[in-house]
This record gives C-alpha cells, structure tokens and sequence, in this order.
C-alpha cells in the first residue's frame, strides 16, 4: 500500500508498520475481531473473577477477607499491592453487575439487550428474571455473562468498570473504617468484661452512623442540586440492593 500520489513519500514509521502489517481490508477487519473478542473475554474474565471472590468471602471471613485476598494473589511469599488493587477492582465490577441485574427492567443498553436474549433464550419471563437463581447454575452464569458483556461498546464497559473501581474504593473505605473502629474499642467492652456494651450494640452504632449520612443527604433541601441524576440512580440500586437483603433476613425472623 502506497500514499496517494499527491501526498508525500511514507516516513520511516509508517515504512516499518507496512512492513510488518501488509495492511488490507482483510488485515484490518481481522485485527478489530481479534480486539473485539478480547475485550468480551476481558470483561467476561473480570466479572467472573469477582463472583469467584465474592463467594469466597463468607468463608475467610469478612474481616479476614483483605488479608485472605493478599495472601492468595502472593507470589513466592511476596505481596503483589497492584495485583490486590486490580482484583478489589473486579470485586467492585462484579457487585456492581449483580446490583444492575437485581432490577432488570431498570437496564439500558447493551445490558438491557443481554438480558432479554437471555430470558429468550433460556425461555425465562422477564419479570421473573432471579439473578441469585441465575448465579446458582454455572450454565446459566456463563450464557447471561455472555450475552450481556459481549455486546457492550468500549465506552459502555469503560463506564462499567469505573463504577465498579467506585465500588472498590467504597468497599476498601469501609473495611479500613471498620478496622480502626476495632482497634478503638475496649476489649474488656467486647469480651463482655468491665460493664462495656455487647459486640452487638457496638456494631448497631457503627451502621447507625453510616445511615446518618444518608438521612442528612435526603433532609437537605439542595439534595436535588448536590447529586446528579446518575449518582442517584446508583444511590437507588445500591439502598434497593441491601434492602433486599435485610428483607431476606427479616422473613426468617417473622
């Protein structure tokens, strides 16, 4: 391939990559598929990764859970820190996949589209749609990451892993708030010793005061003003997210 005749001589950049590439139609068209596959596999991999995890985090222990995760990406007993940073990142992205999927009529886009082949597909009433059933069946996992993730553009998922790189920092805030709450506690308090308050009432304060916070966003009368529409629809998703899981428990309580 040669510049057009009106234009000047290749520069020796371009010598080198015409080169290597041979470039063509064929060339380029094949060079984008091999981009657009990896990227789906990515994102695939990604959230796979997070659920894998997430499932394991009930099992370490919660507050075992950041030094649980340093221990198993360490190499030869050393801490990888960027690697620690990239897999919290995943978690982030794979919650945040999990909270959109809770409320399935509430998608857009590329994930909206996924969703609805894959109830086609598997013959599943949208409104009936149960992604915690879904997560259950490795199948079933493998075909909606699929068809969800496959078919986001490059902007989409790059919105969709910076939300769940905020949901990581988020997560990482509030392991390190909850750690350092500990260390400030009486002991005797928690062992029960000293006429300190039970671990239970300790714990009820703390989540009291991160609930504050969202009762003084909502009695403010800028509240409309201080958020933008986006940062309240995941303020809805995420507050939807854990009342279905108090809801969960509750039930069992009645």
């Amino acid at each position: 391939m040669k510049k057009d005749s009106n234009q000047t001589q290749l520069t020796p950049l371009e010598n080198a990559l015409q080169t290597q590439f041979k470039p063509s139609a064929n060339v380029v068209r094949e060079a984008f598929k091999i981009v657009e596959d990896s990227r789906s596999a990515f994102a695939t991999n990604a959230v796979r990764f997070g659920l894998c995890a997430l499932a394991a985090k009930p099992i370490v222990g919660h507050g075992n859970f950041g030094k649980w995760l340093s221990d198993s990406l360490s190499e030869n007993g050393n801490h990888r820190p960027s690697a620690e940073r990239t897999a919290r990142d995943y978690i982030g992205l794979a919650k945040v996949f999990v909270q959109k999927l809770r409320h399935p009529n509430k998608l857009s886009d590329a994930l909206a589209a996924g969703v609805g082949e894959f109830c086609e597909f598997c013959n599943i009433d949208r409104d009936k749609f149960d992604i915690e059933k879904i997560l259950a069946d490795k199948n079933l996992t493998e075909d909606l990451l699929r068809r969800t993730l496959s078919g986001m553009t490059l902007p989409q998922l790059r919105n969709l892993l910076r939300e769940g790189a905020v949901q990581a920092d988020e997560d990482k805030k509030a392991e390190d708030t909850a750690a350092k709450t500990l260390t400030k506690r009486d002991l005797k308090g928690l062992s029960g010793n000293g006429g300190g308050q039970s671990p239970q009432m300790l714990l009820w304060e703390d989540w009291e005061e991160k609930c504050e916070s969202v009762d003084m966003l909502l009695a403010d009368n800028r509240s409309n003003e201080l958020l933008d529409p986006e940062h309240w629809l995941r303020l809805e998703n995420k507050v939807s997210a854990w009342l279905d899981e108090i809801r969960k428990i509750t039930k069992s309580l009645r």
